[in-house]
């Protein structure tokens, strides 16, 4: 079924979850993003899906305004992860409401990078982001 989201035991080649949206079949084309408790991931159908890591049962869900096609990242208890309209979006890890958003004016197909208290992110207009602390000193 398109949409659907596996959790596979590589090494023994076998299915230990899945989970697809009963209302909303549409693909997923980023990757999962993952921390001790939470598989987070968005999909086509303009949401963002929190599931438990050891079940695939639904903790949240975040609705957004279009489409997603890139990777969440999780920085500290914040889910960053952009959308097609623009957005980027910095969701609470436990709870899925956001945070945190900021408009870039151009639709987000990539997935953000997070290094050394930055988080990078590029939309389709070309330009590029960068948000965290200022270290030029002072």
């Amino acid at each position: 079924q398109p949409g659907t989201f596996f959790c596979i035991d590589w090494q023994a080649a076998k299915i230990i979850w899945s989970y697809a949206d009963p209302d909303k079949t549409q693909p997923i084309m980023g990757s999962a993003a993952v921390s001790d408790r939470l598989v987070i991931y968005g999909g086509v159908n303009r949401t963002v899906y929190a599931l438990q890591r050891e079940s695939g049962k639904v903790v949240w869900r975040f609705p957004a305004k279009r489409r997603i096609d890139g990777s969440p990242v999780i920085a500290g208890n914040t889910v960053f992860i952009g959308a097609g309209d623009g957005r980027l979006h910095g969701l609470d890890l436990h709870t899925g409401k956001e945070k945190w958003t900021y408009e870039t004016g151009g639709s987000i197909t990539a997935s953000p990078a997070i290094s050394h208290g930055r988080l990078v992110i590029a939309n389709g207009d070309g330009t590029v982001f960068c948000f965290g602390k200022n270290n030029r000193g002072g």
